[in-house]
């Protein structure tokens, strides 16, 4: 197995060897040396390189954790401030602009998986509870990728409507200094941005204005939400699925 650059985390660098797919190499082998892979043993390393070792990948999703994370703490902080405070206009402009610098993506693929369909080589896996595992593993890729879709539908909702509140200077010069802020500790990052120089105004003190601006933020903070909650348990059904591979199979 890949060893860590740091405990619990893998080098991406490293972890993109690992997209190249194996099939080739194996194959390469097998005319190289008759006999010395037999069918069963060609099946464990293809499993080890096509559905190990992708499934490793989704360490690399602390990163995007972190980021969603934070602009769904600060879009609740605004939705809060939307309809109790609405003088501080340079925290609300702060958490406006925070929010929708910080949405991250859960990219998945699932070729190895669909390689190893077409090449046959789910035939050798005997344990059936793996095999289910496997399937459902990858099916699940799908859903991640519809809810995608979703949160980018919630954020275009959020920068139409956001004009009715927020000047666009403003915004422009809070991007000035941007700057990316690493937690060593849990693996993640989250963009930082400058708060208004000078105390901002709102366009608009219309309560039906402010509140299309605050549903917006509120139902884009319960779909971000539920899209960390799932990417977490897929995240953690990969752990799983490598130690019932590693129990089923050994590698040298």
């Amino acid at each position: 197995m890949p060893t860590p650059t740091q405990p619990g985390k893998m080098d991406p660098l490293f972890l993109g060897v690992f997209n190249v797919v194996p099939g080739r190499l194996i194959g390469v082998l097998c005319r190289k040396h008759p006999g010395r892979y037999s069918s069963q043993k060609r099946s464990e390393d293809t499993i080890e390189f096509n559905v190990i070792r992708p499934a490793i990948r989704y360490q690399s999703f602390d990163s995007v954790t972190e980021r969603n994370s934070y602009g769904a703490q600060m879009s609740d902080s605004l939705v809060e401030m939307l309809h109790s405070d609405i003088t501080n206009t340079t925290e609300i402009y702060f958490a406006a602009r925070t929010v929708t610098a910080n949405l991250g993506y859960y990219y998945t693929n699932s070729k190895s998986f669909d390689q190893l369909k077409m090449a046959g080589l789910l035939r050798y896996i005997k344990n059936k509870d793996l095999l289910d595992s496997i399937g459902t593993y990858y099916a699940s890729f799908q859903w991640l990728a519809n809810q995608i879709d979703l949160l980018r539908l919630k954020m275009d909702e959020i920068h139409k409507a956001n004009a009715r509140l927020f000047d666009s200077y403003v915004f422009q010069q809070m991007m000035v200094n941007i700057k990316i802020i690493s937690n060593s500790g849990l693996g993640g990052q989250r963009t930082n941005i400058s708060k208004p120089l000078v105390k901002p105004t709102l366009l608009s003190a219309d309560v039906m204005d402010i509140n299309t601006v605050s549903l917006n933020y509120h139902y884009y903070s319960t779909t971000i939400k539920f899209y960390i909650r799932n990417a977490i348990a897929l995240q953690n059904r990969a752990k799983g699925l490598i130690e019932m591979i590693k129990k089923e199979y050994r590698f040298d």
